[in-house]
């Protein structure tokens, strides 16, 4: 009975505790009211007297109280503002229980990214939704009014709540997921904010509408219950969609390493979303060249990490793709076939490149061939020669650039690189030293815990020739002899690192030695260190979340989808590259950037680039596995004799009455 009233005053809630605090307070006064008093009287006609002045006895007390009870009643049931509507005769008893009536629908449709669901080549979920709408759209009576909202990461108001049945048809048509997350219960909030066009009817209430959530949402189910028990809008959660198996990338990323050659490492997570066992074929590329390929197997339910490195091609971007995916022993669907991956949007991810600097060597040396042949070996190196008397200009610039610069039996006069490497007692001229020098000094230390000399083995190590160093304030021993250091490693401020050998390599036996090659690449690491890989400007970014962007100065940004662009290019589609490319008007201060897709996109003002890779990540709508319990009640058009809307029935016109009536009797009883 309670569901046929609507209260448009005070809730239900307030009405009692406002009636329960009145009530309690005319009760106290009763019991507070004044006693008769006690007298002597000498005889009964002074005894009459006494009984005439007693005006109320305790029978019209307790009735003048019932009847202030009765006001208090009927005074905050006015302010309630109470309308009643009665079921038609029929609906009472021959309506299906799990039917709904209403005037006026709202269809509240998810659009996240697992809307894009569908079995192997049937309709999406998306699809299936629309048709099913797009049908009852056509059978709904004129009478009864509908609106869409879309339920993505922010509600939108796709047609407002009308008559208008060709408009919301359309919008049905081009109804397609955003690729975000959605915020149901947002959505639910933002629809009962929207009220119908036109005002011709029965009002926009709880008692006339109701809203139908079609989602794939697990969740949907506790979240339309406690919508309705907080505000008493009826909810029906609609799921018509089946679990299916699902493969997805869950993580993607590359970073550039520092070792030798600098190399590009990946990162690729996939996660298998069904209790089937899956196969796929995993393989990373960029526009033109394929940078590996693996064959992946996952058992049910579980995850795989796979690690690439390979050789940076440039400064592109990655894209990491499944294909081939299958399923062992899933069941047939109802065309025979085995069901395939469900949702292909989460089949890739895409990172770009850490920009990586190659190696870059300066040899200044009159000749040596055992430095030659090592730095022959190194990898990607690029190596530049000079002579000593050929050190001019050019050949200080690509000193200053260089990685590591070899200064062999000679070092320029004047100002010096800041990573150098200083050979033999020739080249004890500029940032070093010499102390003295000695013929077949004995080695008796090396350094085995700094980079340069760790994990050398340079016992017995025969020399001709060497001097010893003077060693300045924070310079570390590499080598000794019980005459002084042999070998200094110097770290000065900002990108100053210098390295002084006190003898030749050819008046020793260190190049004959396993030593020596490892000598030289400790050496160019530890030059190296800090400067292999460049700061990476590119962004990385979840679909599900918005890109704050500001640039001031600027009115437009441009935001390109670089594999769409090449794609159409490539093809000659003109229309898809057109698509590939779409503005937004900047204003100013932060403004939210929306990716309705993954991908690679460049975004470009009038004053800067900023590339950004845009993927999925670790989501639950790459679990396609839970669905909703799904309402199966239809929702019914009113009966025809409720078309016209009856007035409020008790009104709060007749309770403010009834009181004023009871009030007018208490006192007339009161005074007499």
């Amino acid at each position: 009975m309670l569901a046929q009233w609507n209260f448009d005053g005070l809730s239900v809630s307030t009405a009692a505790v406002l009636a329960s605090v009145l009530v309690a307070i005319a009760i106290g006064l009763f019991f507070l009211r004044p006693r008769p008093q006690l007298r002597p009287v000498a005889s009964l006609l002074l005894w009459q007297q006494v009984l005439a002045g007693r005006a109320n006895p305790l029978w019209k007390e307790l009735l003048l109280l019932a009847l202030q009870v009765l006001i208090i009643l009927a005074l905050v049931g006015a302010l309630t503002d109470p309308s009643h509507t009665p079921l038609a005769d029929d609906e009472s008893d021959g309506r299906d229980t799990e039917a709904e009536s209403a005037w006026h629908r709202i269809w509240v449709v998810d659009t996240s990214l697992s809307m894009h669901a569908g079995a192997q080549g049937g309709p999406t979920r998306m699809a299936r939704v629309r048709d099913h709408l797009l049908a009852e759209l056509e059978s709904l009576p004129e009478d009864v009014r509908a609106g869409l909202v879309g339920a993505g990461q922010f509600p939108s108001l796709l047609t407002p709540i009308s008559r208008d049945r060709s408009r919301l048809a359309l919008a049905l048509r081009l109804l397609e997921p955003e690729g975000g997350t959605a915020d149901l219960l947002a959505a639910l909030r933002f629809a009962i904010g929207q009220p119908p066009v036109d005002k011709e009817g029965p009002p926009f209430e709880p008692n006339s509408a109701v809203i139908e959530l079609f989602t794939d949402d697990p969740l949907a189910d506790a979240i339309a219950r406690d919508f309705t028990e907080a505000t008493g809008w009826r909810v029906l959660t609609r799921a018509p969609f089946e679990a299916l198996p699902n493969l997805a990338i869950t993580a993607f990323d590359l970073r550039g390493t520092e070792g030798i050659p600098s190399e590009e490492e990946g990162l690729v997570r996939v996660a298998n979303h069904s209790p089937f066992r899956a196969t796929a074929q995993l393989t990373l590329e960029t526009q033109d060249a394929v940078l590996g390929e693996a064959n992946l197997s996952l058992e049910p339910g579980g995850e795989l990490i796979r690690r690439y490195r390979f050789q940076p091609p440039g400064p592109d971007g990655v894209e990491a793709i499944l294909r081939d995916i299958q399923f062992v022993g899933v069941p047939a669907g109802a065309d025979g076939q085995p069901a395939g991956d469900g949702l292909s949007q989460d089949n890739h991810a895409f990172a770009w490149l850490q920009p990586v600097r190659p190696i870059q060597i300066v040899l200044v040396s009159p000749g040596n061939r055992y430095l030659d042949n090592v730095l022959a070996l190194i990898p990607g190196a690029q190596v530049s020669r000079f002579q000593p008397e050929d050190y001019g200009a050019r050949a200080r610039e690509l000193s200053e650039q260089a990685d590591l610069v070899f200064f062999d039996g000679w070092a320029p006069p004047g100002s010096q690189p800041t990573r150098a490497f200083y050979i033999g007692p020739g080249a004890m001229v500029g940032a070093f030293e010499a102390a003295g020098s000695f013929r077949e000094p004995a080695i008796t230390d090396w350094n085995h815990e700094h980079p340069v000399s760790q994990g050398l083995r340079l016992r017995d190590l025969k020399v001709a020739l060497a001097v010893t160093l003077k060693a300045d304030e924070g310079d570390e021993r590499l080598l000794g002899s019980p005459s002084g250091p042999v070998a200094l490693a110097r770290k000065g401020p900002g990108d100053l690192r210098a390295i002084a050998w006190g003898f030749d390599f050819g008046a020793s036996d260190l190049p004959l030695r396993v030593a020596f090659p490892q000598l030289v690449i400790n050496a160019l690491l530890w030059m190296r260190e800090g400067r292999a890989v460049t700061e990476d400007e590119a962004l990385r970014h979840p679909l599900s979340e918005n890109l704050w962007f500001e640039e001031a100065g600027s009115t437009r940004l441009a935001i390109r989808d670089i594999r769409a662009d090449a794609y159409g290019r490539a093809a000659g589609d003109n229309r898809a590259v057109l698509a590939a490319t779409r503005e937004v008007p900047l204003r100013r201060g932060n403004q939210p950037i929306q990716f309705d897709r993954p991908g690679l996109f460049r975004l470009t003002t009038d004053l800067s680039q900023t590339r950004v890779a845009v993927n999925i990540g670790e989501t639950d709508e790459s679990n396609l596995q839970r669905v909703p319990m799904a309402h199966s009640g239809s929702v019914l058009a009113p009966a025809p004799e409720d078309n016209a809307h009856t007035p409020a029935r008790p009104p709060w016109e007749w309770l403010a009455l009834f009181g004023l009536l009871a009030l007018v009797v208490e006192f007339g009883l009161y005074t007499r």
